[in-house]
């Protein structure tokens, strides 16, 4: 519990350990579904799949101890250890997840997925560019009037380039073929509003 408690980046405190506990707990009971998304390297084939992040979930401790558990053991699903294996898995950052809130954290994600080629996970690109209503959609926003993707995406543009993720963010076009354009890299951060009404 300790480790993963440093591992976190929290302080080793009770508040906390019943946090961590309950959130492994909530990641070990929630079902999520992929659809389309993860590649077979064996077969050459994408999969569909439903699965629990964690498989199964033990918490150790001695009889007499009070503070809770001391060892945590945790099982990965087959078909997640086999992306692993195979190379799709993909580190974020986590330094710059815990500087960003919601919405930007899971736009953030989103964004730093599509600039990596699912074929080849060691390619990425350094400009992105998607259809304004595809990334809202992507991102969650459950709307499809473009200027209301617009007027959501554009402060998370700006935390994005305020933390130096991105360099640049463009949004060009009208009504619904609007274009998203964003690039990372080391130029000073900059923010193109959308140029037509």
């Amino acid at each position: 519990m300790y480790q993963l408690i440093q591992m976190c980046d929290l302080q080793d405190t009770g508040g906390n350990r019943k946090v961590l506990r309950q959130s492994l707990e909530r990641l070990s009971a929630t079902q999520y579904w992929i659809s389309g998304a993860w590649r077979s390297h064996e077969d050459d084939e994408w999969v569909t799949a439903g699965f629990r992040l964690i498989e199964k979930l033990v918490f150790t401790r001695k009889r007499s101890d009070i503070d809770g558990a001391k060892a945590i053991s945790v099982t990965l699903p087959r078909e997640l250890v086999r992306n692993i294996r195979n190379g799709y898995f993909k580190p974020v950052s986590a330094a710059l997840l815990r500087e960003l809130g919601q919405p930007s954290r899971a736009a953030y994600r989103v964004i730093d997925g599509l600039r990596h080629d699912p074929v080849q996970p060691d390619a990425k690109t350094r400009t992105l560019e998607i259809s304004l209503m595809d990334l809202g959609r992507r991102c969650g926003i459950a709307s499809d009037r473009p200027d209301k993707i617009r007027r959501t995406l554009e402060p998370i543009h700006e935390d994005l380039l305020r933390m130096h993720y991105l360099v640049e963010a463009t949004i060009r076009g009208r009504g619904k073929i609007r274009r998203c354009t964003t690039s990372s890299g080391k130029r000073r951060p900059s923010l193109t509003r959308n140029s037509s009404p």
